[in-house]
C-alpha cells in the first residue's frame, strides 16, 4: 500500500508543478484523470508523464463509498518495446509486454497468464477506451473513461 500511496503522491507532484512528458513518451495521449461508472461502481484511472522512462498509474473502483479495488500499472517505457507490471490489491505484479503501438492505441500481451491475456489502451476522441481479453479476443470486457478536469 505505501508503493501505491508513493505512486500516487509522485502523479500529484507531478501535475502541481507542471512537469512535461519526457519527449519519447509513447502513451502521453492518456496522461490525466480518467473515470466512468460500471454498475453501481466508480472507475478512476490516473496517468502521469514518465520519470526515467518509467510510467506509473493507478486504478481505484469504488462502490458504496468504499474503495473494491487498487490497481497499480508500472510501464517501463525506456526501451523499444514497453514492458507493463499490473498489481491488483497489493499482489505481486503481472508482466505484460508490448505487441502493437500506434500514435493513440497500445496493446500489451501476456500468453501464460490466465486473465487478461491481453489490455488494449486506445484514444477515441475525447474518450480513453480500454479493454482486456483472452489472447483471440474472447472473454473481452471493455470501459470507456471521460477526462475528469
Amino acid at each position: 500500500m505505501r508503493f501505491l500511496l508513493a505512486g500516487a503522491a509522485a502523479l500529484s507532484l507531478a501535475a502541481s508543478t507542471g512537469w512535461a512528458a519526457e519527449p519519447t513518451d509513447p502513451l502521453a495521449w492518456y496522461d490525466g484523470t480518467w473515470c466512468t461508472p460500471v454498475g453501481p461502481r466508480q472507475i478512476c484511472e490516473r496517468w502521469g508523464p514518465p520519470m526515467a522512462g518509467l510510467k506509473v498509474g493507478t486504478s481505484q473502483a469504488v462502490k458504496d463509498g468504499k474503495t473494491v479495488e487498487i490497481e497499480l500499472v508500472t510501464i517501463d517505457i525506456s526501451g523499444p518495446k514497453a514492458q507493463v507490471q499490473v498489481a491488483i490489491n497489493g499482489r505481486p505484479p503481472i508482466p505484460f509486454a508490448e505487441t502493437a503501438r500506434t500514435a493513440t492505441s497500445m496493446t500489451f500481451e501476456n500468453p501464460n497468464h490466465d486473465y487478461p491475456q491481453r489490455i488494449r489502451y486506445w484514444r477515441e476522441g475525447e474518450l480513453l477506451k480500454a479493454e482486456i481479453s483472452m489472447l483471440d479476443g474472447s472473454r473481452a470486457n471493455g470501459w470507456s473513461f471521460t477526462r475528469v478536469q
